[in-house]
């Protein structure tokens, strides 16, 4: 087949303009991974012994009673935190049948104190896994968050093991995605 000066001409465009698409398209996948490299390199490991304490980063508008944000990386979530859980901690936990970090469980360093530890989480579960029952609190990166009641076994008193205001202050939830 033979083409004439014209359409050679705008093959040749279409080519290079075929050519710049890659280049940028590549350019961006490199740009995100790069970046999604480096947060997962800040952040704790997600294996089922990293625990991690609350970290205060101040609410951005003032309230009446003080809070903050409690940060859980590894679900890619934060929520506003009261000030009775300043000591509140979580932990990666593999719920049956999680083969990925979808669920964290909740204590606190008062609660450990109780003898009530993370491995039993004396203040519930959050997960992404919507087969493990619970309340839907939140939706974050396109997808709906639970949150599981403890279940029984820590004898520390009530006010301790509050996780009625945990499930509720996790309705506030947000995705840093």
């Amino acid at each position: 087949m033979k083409y004439t000066s014209n359409e050679r001409g705008v093959i040749s465009v279409l080519f290079i303009i075929l050519v710049v698409i890659v280049v940028i398209a590549v350019g961006v996948a490199l740009f995100e991974s790069h970046h999604v490299n480096r947060q997962a390199g800040s952040s704790p490991s997600p294996s089922s012994s990293s625990v991690v304490r609350a970290t205060s980063s101040p609410s951005p508008s003032p309230t009446a009673a003080p809070s903050s944000y409690f940060d859980i990386v590894d679900l890619g979530v934060k929520f506003l935190l009261p000030a009775s859980f300043s000591d509140l901690e979580y932990k990666v936990v593999h719920l049956t049948g999680d083969e990925a970090v979808n669920s964290v469980a909740f204590s606190s360093k008062r609660l450990d104190a109780a003898g009530c530890g993370l491995d039993t989480a004396p203040l519930g579960y959050l997960t992404y896994d919507s087969d493990k029952g619970g309340s839907m609190v939140a939706i974050a990166r396109n997808s709906n968050l639970y949150y599981l009641q403890p279940q029984a076994g820590c004898k520390a008193s009530a006010t301790l093991q509050d996780w009625q205001s945990l499930e509720t202050a996790l309705k506030s939830l947000v995705s840093d995605k």
